[in-house]
C-alpha cells in the first residue's frame, strides 16, 4: 500500500458503513484479530469498503485505537462508533456496535422515506404549476377570442394569459419559482416535524445506551461505575446539542450531587428518564433494574418518534397531495364553467 492510498480517508456512506461494522461485530464475537479481519475484507471488498478497511488496518498496525481508526470513516458517526467500540473492549458485548448498526441504518431509511414522500407532493406541484402557467393562459386565450367571455368583465385575467401564452420563458420562470417556493416550504415543514419527533428519539439513544453501559457487565474493579462519564457517554452519542445539555448534570455528579434538583436535569427530560437517572446516581436501586427500566424507556420513546413519524411521512404528504390536486380541478372547472354562468346570469338578470 502507498502512503497516499494510506493516509487517504475514504467516507463510507450508511450502508458500506454498517457492513464494515457488522463485520466488525463477527470478529469480536469470534476472537479474531481486527486487523486480520480488515486484511481479508480488503482482499475480498472492492472499491470504497476495500479502500476503508485498509485504512483501518493500516492505523491499528501503526497504533491507533481501533475506535479511533474507524471512526475516520464518518464524521457523521464517528462519536457513537468511538462510544461503541470502547464500551466493547470494555464489556465484550457487541451489543454496542450492533446499536450503532442500527442508529446507522435508521437515519438512512429515515432520509429514504422522507425523499420518497415528497415524490407525490412536488409531481402534483409540477402538474399543477404547468397547468396554472400553460393550459390555463391557453384556454383563457381561446375563450376570449371565441367571445364567450367578456373582455370588461375580466381584462387582467385574459391579459395575464395572453402574456404567459405569447412568452414561454416568463410562464416556465413563473413554474419554476412557484415549485422553488413550494418545495422550500415543504422542507420546511418536515425538518421542523423532524425535529419534534427527534425529541422523543433522543431520549430512546440516551436510555438505550444508558441501559448497556450499566447492564451489570460494565463494572470496574472495585465493582461500581463512574456515573458521570456513563452519562456523558450516552449523551454524546445522542447528538452534539444533546450532550451540551447534560454537560453540567456530569459536572454536578462530580461535584457530590444527588438529588434531582440539585443534578440540574434538563427540563426537556422526562420525568421517568430523569428518575432512573437520580436512582442510578444515589444508588437508590440496583443496576439491573435500572437497565430493564432504560430499555423499557427506549422502546416506548421510539415507538412514539416512529408514530409521529408516520404521521409527517405517510398522512401529511398525502394531505398536500389531494390539496394540489382539488386546488387544480377547482381551477380548472370555474375556468370551462365561465361562460355558462355568464350566459345564465344574462338570461336570468
Amino acid at each position: 500500500m502507498t502512503k497516499n492510498s494510506a493516509t487517504a480517508a475514504p467516507q463510507l456512506d450508511g450502508e458500506n458503513l454498517a457492513m464494515l461494522l457488522d463485520e466488525v461485530s463477527a470478529m469480536a464475537a469470534s476472537q479474531r484479530s481486527l486487523a486480520f479481519g480488515m486484511a481479508d475484507i480488503e482482499n475480498a471488498a472492492m472499491g470504497r469498503l476495500a479502500r476503508a478497511a485498509g485504512l483501518v488496518r493500516h492505523r491499528i498496525e501503526q497504533g491507533h485505537a481501533p475506535g479511533d481508526a474507524i471512526a475516520g470513516l464518518s464524521p457523521k458517526f464517528q462519536t457513537p462508533i468511538r462510544a461503541a467500540m470502547k464500551l466493547m473492549a470494555e464489556t465484550g458485548s457487541t451489543e454496542p456496535i450492533r446499536e450503532t448498526v442500527r442508529m446507522i441504518r435508521q437515519s438512512k431509511e429515515h432520509r429514504r422515506h422522507i425523499v420518497l414522500a415528497a415524490i407525490n407532493p412536488m409531481l402534483n406541484l409540477v402538474i399543477g404549476a404547468t397547468v396554472v402557467f400553460f393550459v390555463m393562459p391557453w384556454i383563457l386565450t381561446s375563450i376570449s377570442d371565441a367571445e364567450m367571455i367578456r373582455p370588461e368583465l375580466a381584462p387582467t385575467a385574459i391579459e395575464i394569459g395572453k402574456t404567459f401564452q405569447a412568452n414561454f420563458w416568463i410562464a416556465t420562470l413563473a413554474t419554476l419559482a412557484v415549485i422553488a417556493v413550494f418545495a422550500a416550504l415543504f422542507y420546511g415543514l418536515l425538518l421542523r416535524s423532524n425535529q419534534r419527533t427527534e425529541v422523543t428519539r433522543n431520549h430512546a439513544v440516551f436510555c438505550r445506551w444508558l441501559a448497556m453501559q450499566i447492564n451489570g457487565d460494565n463494572t470496574n474493579a472495585s465493582g461500581g461505575i463512574e456515573t458521570s462519564r456513563v452519562i456523558e457517554t450516552a449523551a454524546s452519542v445522542v447528538h452534539p446539542a444533546f450532550e451540551k445539555t447534560w454537560t453540567s448534570v456530569a459536572e454536578n455528579i462530580r461535584g457530590g450531587a444527588q438529588t434531582a434538583s440539585a443534578l440540574a436535569i434538563p427540563a426537556t427530560t422526562p420525568p421517568p428518564v430523569a428518575e432512573c437517572v437520580v436512582d442510578l446516581i444515589g444508588s437508590v436501586r440496583d443496576w439491573e433494574s435500572i437497565s430493564i427500566d432504560l430499555r423499557r424507556l427506549s422502546e416506548l420513546y421510539d415507538q412514539s418518534s416512529r408514530q409521529q413519524r408516520s404521521w409527517w411521512i405517510d398522512v401529511f404528504p398525502k394531505w398536500v397531495t389531494s390539496i394540489v390536486m382539488i386546488a387544480i380541478i377547482l381551477l380548472i372547472t370555474q375556468t370551462m364553467l365561465a361562460p355558462l354562468m355568464e350566459v345564465f346570469s344574462e338570461v336570468t338578470g
